[in-house]
C-alpha cells in the first residue's frame, strides 16, 4: 500500500503511540456511551415519573369531580363495608366503584366518596357516618372536562408552557382538552394517537424536525384518552453539550495521550536506536565497539548485555581466525620448504621412493596440526558439533593410562593410576575430554626423564571433579608458565623433542568448553603438577579452585 513507502509509520514508536490512541479510543467511547445512556435513561426516568404524577392527579380529579384533596386518604373499593356497598347498589343497581377515598373533618366518622360507572355515566357517593346516610350526584362530562380544563391550564403554566403538554383525546381522536401547546407539538400527539395500542398505559419518545416529546398516556373508565408531554428540548440540548464536552476533552486527551506515548516510546528504545547504530558501526568491521548501557529498563538492559556478549564472542572467533592464518603461515613455512629441500634432493639423487614416504609423512604431520588449531577454534568459540554423554571418567582414565604403559615401559618411567573406589560419572563429551587425558599423560611422560615416574590420579568433590597429572620431569620456569597455553609455544628445553606446541592450548581449551579450569604447578628440575578441575553433572556451582 502507499503508506508502506514512508519509514515513519513502521516504526516502533509510531505503533506505540497509534495503538495507544486506538486503546484510548475505544476505551473512552465505551465509557461515554455507558455514561449518557446512563445519564439519559435517568433523566427520562424522572421525565416519566413527573408525567405519571401529573396523570394520577389528572385522573383522580377525573374520578372525583374536584372533591379529593391531598389531605384524603385513599381507599380501596373492594374494602368498603358491606353496609355502604349495599346502599350503593340499592340506590344505583348495576354501578361498578372504581375510586374511594376518606375525608377526615371534625364532625364523629368523618365522610367517604366513592366514584361509580353505571351505564357509561359518572356518580359521585358521599357517605356521611355519623348519620350513616348516603347521597350520590352525577358528575357529568362537561363537568368533567372543564374541571380538567382549569387543571391543565394551571399546571401548565406552573411547571412551565413550554415543557409540559396535556390532552383530554376522545376515542374518536376529537380533543375535548388541552394545555397551551404550540402546533409544532401538538402535531406529536395527534401522530402518536393514531398509534396507540389496545393496552391502558403507555409510555414512549416521539420525534419529528428537531422536536422530541415524551408521552405517557392512559386511557380513563369512559375510553378518553389523558395524554401527558415532557418537552425533552432541554433534555436534548444538555445531552448534546455533553457529548460536545466529550469530544472536546477526548480530542484534547487523545492529542497528549498520543504525544505522551511517543515520547515514552522514543524514550524506551533509546537503547534500540544505540544498538543498532553500534550494529551498523560494527558491520563496517570495527568489531571493537560496544553498547553502553542506559536507564530504559532492565529488557533494554538484557538487550545490551546479549548484543554485546555476541559481539565480544564475533570479535573472539575473528581474532582466532586471524590467529589461525597467522599461524598456519607461519608454522607450514618450515615443514613445506622442507618438503621442496627434500624433493629437490631426491630428484638430484633418483630418490623418487623414498621422496614419496618422507612427502606422506610431512604431510600427515601437516593435516594433524591444522586439524588440532579447527579443534582448538571450535573449542575456544563454543562451536562443538560433539554430542555431550554421560561418561564414566574412571573407565575413560584407565583406558588412557593403559594406553600410554608401553610407553613410559620403553622410557623407563613409573606410570601410577590412583581412582576413587566408586565410578566418577560426568556429562560431558568423551572424545574430546579422552583427548585432555591422552595430552597431559603424553606431555609428562615426554619431559621425564628415565628413571621418573608419572602419577595419575582422579577424585570427586561435592561439586567438582579433580583430576591430577604429576610427574618428576624437568619443570617449567616461572616465565614460560606464562605462556605454556599458548599456541605454538615451546619453551627452550623442550624445542628438541617432538611437537608442534599445540597439545597444551588444546587441552586448555576443551576444560573451558566444558566450564573447568585447569592450573599448573611446577618448579625447574623437580617436575610438574597439572590439576584440572570439571564441574559435576547438574551443578551450578563454580568448580574449586586449587592453590598454586
Amino acid at each position: 500500500m502507499f503508506w508502506n513507502r514512508f519509514r515513519f509509520p513502521r516504526t516502533v514508536k509510531f505503533r506505540i503511540a497509534a495503538f495507544y490512541a486506538v486503546v484510548f479510543t475505544v476505551s473512552s467511547l465505551c465509557s461515554f456511551l455507558l455514561v449518557y445512556w446512563s445519564q439519559y435513561s435517568s433523566l427520562i426516568f424522572e421525565a416519566d415519573r413527573t408525567l405519571n404524577d401529573f396523570l394520577h392527579r389528572f385522573e383522580t380529579a377525573y374520578l372525583t369531580g374536584g372533591e379529593f384533596k391531598p389531605t384524603c386518604r385513599i381507599l380501596e373499593p373492594a374494602a368498603l363495608s358491606g353496609e355502604i356497598r349495599e346502599e350503593i347498589f340499592r340506590k344505583l343497581p348495576g354501578s361498578d366503584p372504581l375510586f374511594a377515598f376518606r375525608e377526615e373533618s371534625g364532625e364523629k366518622g368523618g365522610r367517604c366518596f366513592i366514584s361509580c360507572v353505571s351505564a357509561d355515566s359518572l356518580y359521585l357517593f358521599e357517605w356521611k357516618e355519623a348519620s350513616s346516610t348516603l347521597s350520590f350526584r352525577d358528575v357529568p362530562l362537561f363537568q368533567r372536562i372543564a374541571l380538567l380544563k382549569h387543571l391543565l391550564i394551571e399546571e401548565s403554566y406552573g411547571e412551565g408552557q413550554d415543557r409540559l403538554f396535556f390532552l383530554l383525546i376522545s376515542p374518536e381522536g376529537r380533543v375535548l382538552a388541552r394545555s397551551p401547546i404550540r402546533e409544532t407539538y401538538f402535531s406529536l400527539f395527534e401522530q402518536q394517537f393514531n398509534r396507540l395500542p389496545e393496552a391502558d398505559f403507555l409510555s414512549m419518545t416521539a420525534r419529528e424536525n428537531g422536536r422530541a416529546l415524551r408521552l405517557s398516556c392512559r386511557r380513563l373508565f369512559d375510553g378518553n384518552w389523558l395524554m401527558t408531554g415532557y418537552n425533552l428540548k432541554r433534555i436534548d440540548r444538555n445531552m448534546k453539550s455533553l457529548a460536545l464536552l466529550f469530544a472536546v476533552v477526548e480530542l484534547l486527551l487523545l492529542l497528549t495521550g498520543s504525544l505522551t506515548g511517543w515520547l515514552l516510546a522514543k524514550h524506551f528504545t533509546r537503547g534500540v536506536d544505540r544498538v543498532r547504530r553500534t550494529a551498523t558501526m560494527i558491520a563496517s568491521g570495527d568489531f571493537s565497539l560496544r553498547v553502553a548501557h542506559g536507564n530504559e529498563g532492565e529488557e533494554i538492559d538484557n538487550l545490551v548485555d546479549s548484543f554485546n556478549t555476541m559481539t565480544g564472542n564475533t570479535e573472539r572467533l575473528f581474532r582466532e581466525l586471524k590467529t589461525i592464518s597467522d599461524d598456519i603461515a607461519h608454522d607450514l613455512r618450515t615443514p613445506v620448504t622442507r618438503l621442496r629441500g627434500m624433493a629437490e634432493l631426491a630428484i638430484s639423487r633418483g630418490r623418487e621412493t623414498e621422496l614419496a614416504y618422507d612427502v606422506a609423512e610431512e604431510c600427515g604431520n601437516m593435516l594433524s596440526m591444522i586439524n588440532t588449531m579447527l579443534e582448538i577454534t571450535k573449542a575456544e568459540s563454543g562451536i562443538c558439533s560433539e554430542a555431550r554423554e554421560n561418561v564414566n571418567l574412571s573407565e575413560l582414565l584407565s583406558g588412557v593410562v593403559e594406553l600410554f604403559s608401553s610407553v613410559a615401559e620403553d622410557g623407563n618411567v613409573s606410570l601410577e593410576l590412583h581412582l576413587p573406589d566408586q565410578p566418577v560419572f560426568l556429562f560431558c563429551p568423551k572424545v574430546s575430554l579422552q583427548r585432555v587425558f591422552a595430552n597431559l599423560l603424553d606431555n609428562a611422560l615426554k619431559f621425564t626423564p628415565s628413571g621418573g615416574s608419572v602419577t595419575v590420579s582422579l577424585a570427586k568433590s561435592l561439586t567438582s571433579v579433580i583430576l591430577t597429572v604429576e610427574d618428576t620431569g624437568c619443570g617449567i620456569s616461572y616465565e614460560d608458565r606464562q605462556h605454556v597455553f599458548e599456541r605454538f609455544y615451546r619453551a627452550d628445553s623442550s624445542r628438541s623433542l617432538p611437537g608442534n606446541g599445540l597439545g597444551l592450548s588444546l587441552v586448555d581449551a576443551v576444560v573451558k568448553s566444558c566450564r573447568g579450569t585447569i592450573r599448573l604447578k611446577s618448579r625447574p628440575g623437580k617436575g610438574s603438577c597439572f590439576t584440572v578441575l570439571l564441574p559435576l553433572a547438574g551443578s551450578e556451582s563454580e568448580p574449586e579452585t586449587v592453590s598454586p
